[in-house]
């Protein structure tokens, strides 16, 4: 903060980021401390006036026996308090899980559809109903919180951010992000920072995968509580090598089977589901996915257009716009060379990606798209990739369209 002196910087900066672990400390030392005996003996021995509880339950112990009622009622004088105490705090217990949160609304009061720029360096993208525009993916980044996480990419330039239920690359799905807390202080950040969330993604095997199935029913019911942009919550047909040992009919029967109850939450939740065709997925080519569409029956049922997926799966991406342009409600950004399932820098494979784009929006879409690249060094990689695709695919296709 700019300008700022170092008593105002402790207050507005320092302490509100301390809050939620000094809160946890303060709980811990609270509970050691309002049942401790020793000292409280020694200090408290001249008087009986001054003991405390602790202390006193002394004297529900006779010679012969305990008095079990009063013993009880005196634990549950003590216990009341910890109780309350803990209940009071422990929003702070998920902040510290969660400190750096989220943000997120994409209709940003006072502008209009056009270029807009901020006095973050690089930070450039369009807005507005007919606009594209980059965002990262939680789930890439390893050691960061959420929040983290989401204010690097801010302070990048990117315009918003998918948020998965995923940490770095890992299998474990975080639930957190499921509780009503955590969803408010995530639309917080989000309307603080103007920075949306665009998605809500789960790239887990929810086919054969109860525990991964039942999360992903939460997901689609806590969906509407995001502000997400795009209204989309995305999923793929993952799947492990138990699942290919399966009987293929089976799978594939359980597959629409609960692709089609996953929809119907999604309906009356009112966001969309999107299917990522990907391959040696069960959903692997557009046909495959049309026959799943068709057999579910739901118009939640829509895709999540994956433009280095759909290259090596389809061949010819603009006809595959074409064939699936009625379904596509988002799309994720990377570069392949065919044959190769490499997620390439954008820069560096055979996809024109401004002519995929630009038949995107000329055909059927036209709004936040993710970035879909794994590195190692992740961070430094992304705002180069920002740079490349706003000045080589973003600003030359919205530049036109304006």
């Amino acid at each position: 903060m700019d300008g700022s002196g170092e008593v105002r910087l402790f207050f507005k900066v320092i302490l509100p980021l301390v809050r939620p672990a000094v809160a946890t400390v303060m709980v811990f030392n609270f509970i050691g401390t309002w049942g401790e005996y020793m000292w409280a003996s020694i200090a408290s021995s001249s008087s009986t006036k001054i003991q405390t509880i602790p202390v006193g339950l002394l004297y529900f112990r006779g010679e012969y026996g305990i008095e079990w009622g009063p013993f009880a009622a005196a634990i549950t004088i003590i216990v009341v308090p910890l109780i309350a105490i803990f209940i009071y705090l422990q929003r702070y217990f998920i902040q510290c899980l969660t400190s750096g949160a989220v943000k997120g609304l994409t209709d940003r009061p006072g502008q209009t559809a056009g270029t807009v720029k901020t006095d973050t360096p690089g930070r450039h993208y369009f807005v507005g109903r007919f606009a594209m525009y980059l965002a990262g993916r939680s789930h890439i980044i390893k050691n960061r919180s959420l929040i983290d996480t989401m204010r690097m990419f801010h302070k990048m330039g990117y315009g918003g951010l998918e948020l998965s239920l995923q940490h770095g690359m890992g299998t474990w799905l975080d639930v957190n992000y499921l509780d009503d807390y955590v969803i408010e202080k995530v639309n917080e950040v989000s309307r603080e920072l103007d920075f949306p969330i665009t998605a809500l993604a789960c790239h887990q095997n929810y086919v054969n995968d109860d525990d991964t199935y039942e999360i992903e029913k939460r997901l689609l019911k806590a969906a509407p509580k995001y502000h997400t942009v795009s209204n989309t919550v995305i999923l793929s047909t993952f799947m492990p090598f138990e699942i290919r040992e399966l009987n293929e009919k089976e799978v594939y029967a359980q597959l629409i089977e609960r692709t089609r109850e996953l929809c119907k939450i999604a309906e009356d939740s009112g966001v969309r589901l999107a299917i990522e065709v990907e391959p040696n997925q069960l959903i692997h080519s557009l046909k495959i996915f049309f026959h799943v569409a068709e057999k579910v029956g739901s118009p939640a049922l829509k895709l999540n257009f994956d433009v280095g997926h759909i290259y090596l799966s389809e061949v010819d991406i603009e006809a595959a716009i074409d064939r699936s342009k009625d379904f596509i409600v988002y799309s994720h950004i990377d570069n392949m060379c065919m044959g190769e399932h490499c997620h390439k820098l954008p820069w560096e494979g055979e996809i024109d990606l401004r002519a995929v784009y630009q038949k995107l929006k000329d055909t059927c879409y036209d709004g936040p798209v993710s970035l879909d690249i794994y590195l190692q060094d992740y961070e430094a990689a992304a705002p180069q990739c920002l740079d490349y695709i706003n000045r080589e695919v973003f600003d030359p296709i919205n530049a036109g369209n304006k």
